[in-house]
């Protein structure tokens, strides 16, 4: 779940993250980023004593991810 919840959150960033000077920077952030995400994600999940808990914030992120993902295709957010 921690792989999946971090692609989606990778998938969505260019949604929310601005664009730099040369229109690179949506792009490059979230493929550098991508690594953290998942080990904070994983290591959370490990760490962590209840498992609904761990759920809860994986479930939670890869709906926000994915309801941003929708809102661009279907042309919500330009």
């Amino acid at each position: 779940m921690a792989l999946i919840a971090s692609v989606v959150i990778l998938l969505s960033m260019p949604m929310w993250y601005p664009e730099g000077p040369a229109k690179i920077d949506n792009l490059v952030v979230p493929l550098t980023i991508f690594p953290l995400v998942w080990a904070l994600m994983f290591l959370h999940a490990c760490m962590d004593t209840k498992l609904i808990r761990v759920a809860a914030l994986s479930c939670g992120m890869s709906l926000v991810g994915a309801g941003l993902i929708a809102a661009k295709f279907n042309g919500l957010i330009s």
